[in-house]
This record gives structure tokens, C-alpha cells and sequence, in this order.
């Protein structure tokens, strides 16, 4: 079994490895302005007056020239090349010897008006259909190459054609087309990198895409970890928890005697150290515990009869989960400790009365 043919840094298109043979025109073909027309229809005697410099331009300068150079080196590796013009032969063969082109045309048929083919063919048309006659050729393998429609008109019966416009010289596109027919252009060739990772770790670190879409909600999120306080203090979180309440005690009087504001403190549980308060009374202070500030009033006007009563209510008040309320009857304690005072310097002032009577007997 034969492999497909191949070709390498070249087109692979095979009708473009048909063309065989590729015939130019010359002037505004070849040359970008009309080389007959600058001589005024001069032959070699009028080319040799011209400058290099003005037959450089004559080409299209010296960029294009080195595109020519680089056009019919490639054409000439698989094609055979021809001109056919309505110039002298002379004079084109001068010309393309002066500008270094002539070195691709040493074994080409070139056709000029001087040329007994043209005379007896009568048009470029039909010195194609002969060239391709005698070198045994179809239609599909030539190619003709001119500035004028007329004969690319009348050649498209005998060979493929490219048509030069504007009519200033093959530009640097029709140069690629050509090339691009007979196959010759080159193409960029394919570069495949293969890479093998050194170690499977060095494969398993790598980062790959994923399609999942929690996974991509989880990526949007971490860009703000940045901002988050991994270690919170316990006592921010206290701060959102509801502190319990804590027991009232209520001190009537603001501490002078025959005040009747109250005052109240947050402090904790001291139930048992109350109850051990009243019963301890000390320096004739009495202390009364009730479950509200009406107690104290009722107790005032209902006098001692109710005093078993206020002592059932602070028991109440110990076992249950009332807050507790401490009233003071700083008024009474004052005037009792006065009143004991006063009684205590009466009974002085008789001591030392009796004691000076006594005295007095004696002497």
C-alpha cells in the first residue's frame, strides 16, 4: 500500500502540483512601470543610457526587486518559466541581466514582437495554446500572468490566468497567489509542544478548572477570609447573651434622718446573710424584710398586730424567686438610741447628786 504523497513547508493541494509552466508578461507584469514606453519604443541602445537607479525604479525599487528575486526563485524549483510581450526581446533580456533576474530565464522561451512565434500566431492567446501543444500540456497546468483583460480574456481557454490590477506590476499578493497555485508558497509548520511531567507530585499540585458550581461559590468566598477573626474573645460573645436579673434591695431614706426617697441596689443572692441580719438586731436598729414597699406602709398603720403577718410574707419572699427589698426605719432607731442616751445621763447626774449629799453628812 503507497502513503500519501507529502510535502514539507509547501502547499499540499493537488491541482497545485499540476502547474508545470508559468508565463509572464512583462511590461507593468514583470516591470511596475512600462519599460517600452520609457524608452519611447527604444531598443538596447536607448536601455544602455538608462541609469541603474532609474531602471531600479523602473522594477518598483529595490524591495520588490528582492521580491522578484524570491518569487522566481521559488517558481523555478517545480515550474518552467516563460515571458511573452509585445516588448523587444533584446531589451528584456538587457533588463533582467541588470537587475540579476536573467539567472531564472537562461533555458525559458521568451517572446517578444520581434519574435517570428508572435508574427505567426498573431496573439499572445495562441502562442499559449501552442507552448502547451508541444510541451504535451492541459489547460489546468499552465498559468498566464498579465496587465491587460483583453488577453487574459482570450488565454482562459488555454490556461489558468491571474490578472495584474491595478496596472503597475505583480504586487506582493499576486506573487503569493501564484505561488499559492504552483504550490511552492511556504506554510508556517506545525508546532505541537509535548510536555511530560517530571513526577506525579509535581502533576498533583497543579490546579485544575472545575465545573462544579459549589466549588466555584467556595472560590468567590475565600477572598474574603482575609477578613475574618479566627480567634474571638469570650467575652464578645457574652455580649449577645441576656444577662439574668439580679435582686433588688431598696433602702428608703437618702441616710438622714425623716427621709422618705429609697435607693436601689443590684447586688447579689444574700438571702441567708438577711435572714441572719434580722435576726441579730444590733444598737437598737431593726431590720424588716418584705416582698414590697406597701408591707412597710401596712405595717406603720396597722402597728404590731401585723407583725406575724410581715414575718410570713419574708418567708415567702426567702423561698421564692421575688426579688428582695430591704427597708431600713432609720427615724425610730435614732430616737430610741436618744432616748436611751438621755436616760443613761439622768441617772448619772442622780449618782453624783446622792454621792455630794453623802459628802456633806460626813463632814
Amino acid at each position: 500500500m503507497s502513503l500519501p504523497k507529502q510535502s514539507f513547508g509547501f502547499n499540499n493541494d493537488e491541482n497545485a502540483s499540476k502547474i508545470k509552466l508559468v508565463i509572464y508578461d512583462f511590461d507593468q507584469t514583470i516591470t511596475k512601470d512600462h519599460l517600452y514606453y520609457e524608452l519611447d519604443g527604444g531598443q538596447e541602445d536607448s536601455l544602455n543610457k538608462m541609469t541603474d537607479d532609474k531602471l531600479l525604479s523602473v522594477f518598483g525599487g529595490n524591495e520588490r526587486k528582492e521580491r522578484l528575486t524570491q518569487h522566481f526563485e521559488r517558481i523555478s524549483t517545480s515550474c518552467e518559466l516563460a515571458i511573452i510581450s509585445f516588448g523587444w526581446v533584446g531589451v528584456i533580456k538587457l533588463a533582467l541581466k541588470r537587475m540579476n533576474l536573467d539567472k531564472y530565464f537562461e533555458n525559458s522561451i521568451i517572446i517578444g514582437k520581434d519574435s517570428e512565434e508572435l508574427k505567426t500566431a498573431g496573439s499572445k492567446a495562441k502562442c499559449i495554446y501552442r507552448m502547451k501543444k508541444d510541451k504535451k500540456l492541459k489547460s489546468d497546468q499552465v498559468v498566464f500572468i498579465d496587465d491587460d483583460n483583453q488577453n487574459i480574456q482570450k488565454a482562459m481557454s488555454y490556461s489558468q490566468t491571474v490578472l495584474i490590477n491595478p496596472r503597475s506590476g505583480m504586487t506582493f499578493k499576486h506573487m503569493k497567489e501564484i505561488e499559492e497555485k504552483c504550490g511552492v508558497y511556504p506554510t508556517e509548520p506545525l508546532q505541537m509542544e509535548l510536555t511530560t511531567p517530571k513526577t506525579v507530585q509535581s502533576q498533583v499540585t497543579k490546579n485544575y478548572p472545575s465545573h462544579d458550581n459549589e466549588d466555584k461559590h467556595k472560590k468567590q468566598k475565600s477572598s474574603l477570609d482575609k477578613y475574618k477573626i479566627t480567634n474571638v474573645p469570650d467575652w464578645f460573645d457574652k455580649l449577645s447573651n441576656p444577662v439574668p436579673d439580679t435582686p433588688v434591695i431598696q433602702i428608703g431614706g437618702d441616710q438622714t434622718p425623716g427621709s422618705d426617697s429609697e435607693y436601689e441596689l443590684n447586688v447579689p443572692m444574700l438571702n441567708t446573710e438577711l435572714e441572719n441580719i434580722a435576726k441579730k438586731p444590733k444598737n437598737g436598729l431593726s431590720l424588716n424584710l418584705s416582698s414590697d414597699v406597701s408591707d412597710y406602709d401596712d405595717e406603720e398603720q396597722n402597728g404590731n398586730g401585723n407583725a406575724n403577718a410581715n414575718d410570713n410574707d419574708n418567708n415567702d419572699n426567702q423561698n421564692g424567686a421575688q426579688p428582695l427589698k430591704l427597708n431600713l426605719n432609720l427615724n425610730e432607731s435614732v430616737e430610741q438610741v436618744k432616748h436611751e442616751d438621755d436616760k443613761q445621763k439622768s441617772e448619772e447626774v442622780e449618782i453624783n447628786g446622792n454621792a455630794n449629799d453623802n459628802d456633806g453628812d460626813k463632814q
